[in-house]
C-alpha cells in the first residue's frame, strides 16, 4: 500500500505494527473499517454476531454483493481490497466470551446495543492494558464520542456511571434511527481520532481522553452543532 503522500503526517512506523478492535462492525465501525484500511494499519480484530442484510446497504459500509455474508467477513474481504496486506481476525458472534488475538492498540466500540456495549467495556478493562478505548453511537441527528485511556480516571469512571444509568439518550443513540450521513461522518471523525492516538503512542505523548458530541440537523436545513469538542489532532 502506498502511503507516501502522508507518511510524513502519519508514520508508518504508527500503525504497521498496530492491532485495532472493532466491536459491532455495522452503521458505526463498518466506516471505520474501511478508514483504518486506508490509514495503513497493520492488523484488526472485528467481532460482530450479525449477517449483511439488504436493508443495511443504506446506512452501512456494504454493498449489494456482501448480502447474506457475516459482517466481519464482508467488512475482512472491503478492507483486503483497500490494503491488500492488512491482518483482518473476522470472529462471527457476541462479545462475552470472546478475545481479540494478541495485544491492541485500540478498542473502537460501535455495537446497536447496551448490553454489548457494556461487554465491551468489561472486556476492555481486562485485556486492554496500556491502549485507548473509544466509544461512538449515533442517531439521524445526534452523534457522540467518548474516547478513554483509564477506567479509573475521571473519563473513564464518567463513561461507566453512564453505561450503568443506561439513559434514554443513551438508547436512542445506538444506531436505531441511523442514516448515511452520519455513520459516514463517525468513520472519518474516529479515523482521525486512531490516527491522533497511534501517532501520539508511538511519539510517547499524552493522548486526550473526553467526550465529543453533536447536534445534527442538516435534514430540516438548520445546520450542525458542535456540543463538545476535545482536541484530537494527528
Amino acid at each position: 500500500m502506498d502511503r507516501s503522500r502522508y507518511e510524513e503526517l502519519l508514520p508508518w512506523a504508527a500503525v504497521d505494527g498496530a492491532q485495532v478492535v472493532l466491536v459491532g462492525v455495522g452503521g458505526l465501525n463498518s466506516y471505520v473499517g474501511s478508514a483504518v484500511a486506508r490509514l495503513g494499519v497493520g492488523r484488526v480484530a472485528a467481532v460482530d454476531p450479525d449477517g449483511v442484510e439488504e436493508g443495511n446497504l443504506g446506512t452501512q459500509d456494504y454493498d449489494t454483493r456482501h448480502v447474506g455474508m457475516p459482517k466481519v467477513e464482508a467488512l475482512a474481504e472491503r478492507m483486503r481490497e483497500i490494503n491488500p496486506e492488512i491482518v483482518v481476525e473476522a470472529a462471527q458472534q457476541r462479545v462475552p466470551g470472546w478475545r481479540p488475538g494478541g495485544e491492541y492498540a485500540m478498542m473502537v466500540t460501535g455495537p446497536d446495543n447496551m448490553d454489548a456495549r457494556r461487554a465491551s467495556w468489561d472486556l476492555w478493562k481486562e485485556t486492554g492494558q496500556g491502549s485507548v478505548y473509544v466509544d461512538h453511537r449515533m442517531g439521524a441527528t445526534s452523534y457522540e464520542v467518548y474516547v478513554v485511556t483509564s477506567a479509573r480516571g475521571t473519563v473513564g469512571r464518567e463513561y461507566e456511571r453512564m453505561l450503568a444509568e443506561d439513559t434514554g439518550y443513551a438508547k436512542d443513540l445506538c444506531g436505531a434511527r441511523a442514516i448515511a450521513y452520519t455513520g459516514m461522518m463517525a468513520g472519518s471523525r474516529v479515523g482521525a481520532i486512531v490516527a491522533g492516538c497511534l501517532k501520539a503512542q508511538l511519539e510517547g505523548s499524552v493522548i486526550p481522553e473526553g467526550e465529543e458530541a453533536w447536534s445534527l440537523d442538516w435534514v430540516t436545513g438548520a445546520g450542525a452543532e458542535r456540543i463538545h469538542r476535545p482536541r484530537w489532532r494527528v
